[in-house]
């Protein structure tokens, strides 16, 4: 997750595993490779009209770089998912390190969950995504992000591993 002009933009892993689910929305931004044949170094560019290389050249060397929000909403729009941040509120006893607080305060935290609008399930298994707490909405919000994705490319194999040339599941 990076963060350019108070947006926070997915990282390059995410950005990878959109790419992987189909994401093609147009965009300002990119992670774009400035490393040669055997070197990649990606970085984020948010200019639209900065051309030094070509958006896409040599196959996977640009990678649409969408903000964290517009993420979470292509996962709604287009695959029909609801990701869920949610505030989560943790007890503390401390101050500072080596200070104990008389009352117990209270520290905000967040989770994060999915419902997907197809599936007659109430909420996708996020496993241990669902039960970790986070320091911030938005590592909350990318790992549902990348959870979500990482979920619609094992459907997407599953579905490609059991059908055939034909169309047809292997096992008729």
């Amino acid at each position: 997750m990076t963060s350019a002009n108070h947006e926070y933009y997915v990282s390059l892993e995410v950005a990878k595993l959109l790419k992987e689910a189909g994401f093609d929305w147009e965009l300002n931004s990119r992670w774009q490779d400035w490393g040669g044949k055997n070197s990649h170094e990606f970085i984020l560019k948010t200019d639209l009209f900065y051309t030094d290389r070509p958006a896409e050249y040599d196959g996977f060397h640009a990678l649409p770089a969408p903000t964290l929000d517009v993420a979470q909403r292509w996962l709604r729009d287009v695959k029909n998912i609801a990701l869920y941040v949610c505030p989560s509120y943790e007890p503390v006893r401390f101050v500072a390190p080596n200070v104990v607080a008389d009352d117990e305060k209270w520290v905000m935290k967040w989770q994060v969950s999915a419902t997907h609008y197809d599936i007659e399930a109430d909420e996708i298994d996020f496993g241990d995504v669902e039960e970790e707490i986070f320091d911030t909405y938005e590592e909350a919000q990318e790992a549902g992000i990348q959870k979500c994705l990482t979920i619609i490319i094992e459907e997407k194999k599953y579905v490609n591993d059991t059908m055939g040339r034909t169309g047809m599941p292997n096992s008729l």
